[in-house]
């Protein structure tokens, strides 16, 4: 049976944050992940979960200003340490709330730097990053964006992902596989996640165009989904999709496919 974890950075949106743990449980999940917890304390995150008898998956590295257009700094020279920094504040959360994946957005495309100087950079930062996080058996996560919806990022298809890891050398280090993203780069879907799954450490699902819920676009979803299933993939797949209508009436495709 696929397990679904629904990301309320975009779910739930019709309360406040803080109140989407307690709205996550009564619609009967189990799971939950989120981009970046740093706007609110620890405590105060573990003492939401705790009370709506959640577990927290998985969330980002910090980027920077989203809104600006940052997109990480693994990528940029000038900042290792700021990516550094970084990396103990996303720790010293995931050790708070027993979080075992963290994701990292690897950067943008950087004028001044040549591509093979911000490689280097990444592979450098990347190696220390997972052996920071990997003494406390914690997994990093590369995500893929297409570039329309975001221009000039990185990492923008599979085999470059596969290059990465291949590069980095720690078997921490796996790809977050956003479905949404994948389709708009290069499609083949359940190809490549035959292919590499060992590679793969989590999946993410939204439709395409919109990036609405599963029915809404042109990805069959009831044949991705039951092809997770055919396959054993055993981790959870992610909701990361912009609810078209209310959050409640968007989820009604997990019992129409049978899915529960």
């Amino acid at each position: 049976m696929v397990r679904f974890s629904p990301n309320i950075g975009m779910l739930f949106h019709e309360v406040p944050f803080l109140e989407r743990f307690e709205a996550s449980r009564r619609a009967g999940f189990e799971m939950i992940e989120f981009p970046w917890p740093y706007a609110y304390s620890s405590m105060e995150l573990q003492k939401r979960l705790v009370d709506s008898h959640l577990d927290l998956l998985l969330f980002d590295f910090p980027v920077g200003n989203w809104e600006a257009g940052d997109r990480g700094n693994a990528t940029d020279p000038d900042k290792v340490k700021v990516f550094t920094d970084g990396i103990d504040q996303a720790l010293g959360y995931a050790m708070e709330l027993k979080v075992k994946k963290l994701t990292c957005l690897v950067g943008k495309r950087l004028a001044g730097f040549t591509y093979d100087h911000q490689w280097a950079v990444l592979v450098k930062n990347l190696q220390f990053a997972c052996d920071r996080v990997g003494r406390y058996g914690i997994t990093l996560l590369c995500e893929i964006f297409n570039e329309e919806d975001h221009p000039g990022f990185f990492l923008t298809h599979t085999s470059q992902a596969l290059a990465l890891l291949k590069a980095v050398g720690r078997s921490n280090c796996l790809i977050q596989y956003d479905v949404y993203h994948m389709q708009k780069v290069e499609g083949n879907l359940t190809d490549t996640i035959r292919l590499y799954q060992n590679s793969i450490g989590h999946i993410q699902i939204a439709d395409v165009p919109g990036r609405h819920q599963p029915g809404t676009g042109e990805i069959n979803y009831p044949f991705f989904l039951r092809f997770l299933q055919r396959t054993g993939y055993s981790g959870w797949v992610g909701l990361e999709y912009i609810p078209k209508g209310p959050t409640l009436d968007s989820l009604a495709w997990i019992k129409k496919w049978g899915l529960v």
